[in-house]
């Protein structure tokens, strides 16, 4: 086996790669406490569904105020010519 100094101490490369190991190991333990809230795809598909259902909502919601206003406009419109108003 070859031997390396660090530090005036040596090292093996067995005595290396169980580092390493162990290293990737710990790497490997604080991904997966990371990513265990992260939603799946399934779930961030049911929220976009959610979200998407609001969206037309306000959508059909916003389209009938913006038909009231055209007419209040129109009518408004239909007053100040009768009234000789530019």
């Amino acid at each position: 086996m070859k031997e390396k100094k660090q530090n005036g101490k040596r090292i093996t490369v067995d005595s290396l790669a169980g580092m390493m190991l162990e290293h990737f190991e710990h790497l490997e333990k604080k991904m997966d406490e990371g990513f265990a809230n992260v939603p799946t795809k399934i779930e961030m598909n049911e929220r976009f569904d959610k979200v998407e259902v609001r969206l037309d909502t306000l959508e059909k919601s916003v389209g009938g105020y913006e038909r009231r206003l055209e007419k209040v406009e129109d009518d408004v419109r239909v007053i100040k010519t009768k009234v000789g108003i530019k």
